[in-house]
């Protein structure tokens, strides 16, 4: 293999591994970015209870009432 080809050929892995980490990169913020993320206070577009919905906590009977899930 003359030298020529050889740089040829490592420039060609050298580019698909880079757009390989590139790509991965790019999913990995596009993940961060689309994961549900808590963020406190209310949302923008929440007016609160609709009428005749109750809100509630729940005790969990499992762990002796320690826990609670929050209904409506």
């Amino acid at each position: 293999m003359t030298r020529s080809k050889l740089i040829r050929h490592l420039a060609v892995v050298f580019t698909v591994v880079m757009l390989g980490v590139a790509g991965c990169a790019q999913l990995a913020q596009k993940e961060r970015e689309l994961t549900f993320r808590i963020v406190p206070g209310d949302a923008s577009w929440y007016a609160g209870l609709p009428d005749g919905v109750r809100e509630m906590d729940i005790p969990l009977v499992a762990d002796g009432g320690a826990h609670r899930i929050h209904a409506w």
